[in-house]
């Protein structure tokens, strides 16, 4: 059941973008971003738990934040 319940929250989610955050001053790795779309932040959090890095503790911690995108190419949606 867990299993099952896993997969469905895996497809309630898309990660549309992911990549590593530098800072630009000292020039040190400072985390990492994903940008997703999902039903719930509860199906995001899933999401970053079913990725194989969690269990090792790279990932420290995790802000889910939500996003309005208002413009697209140059135009205001």
């Amino acid at each position: 059941m867990r299993k099952s319940v896993s997969s469905l929250t895996r497809t309630a989610c898309s990660i549309l973008a992911a990549g590593p955050l530098k800072d630009t001053a000292s020039g040190n790795s400072a985390g990492g971003l994903w940008m997703v779309t999902a039903d719930s932040p509860e199906a995001v959090q899933s999401l970053v738990e079913a990725d194989p890095f969690w269990p090792t503790g790279l990932r420290k911690s995790v802000r889910i934040l939500e996003w309005t995108q208002v413009f697209s190419n140059g135009d205001m949606l």
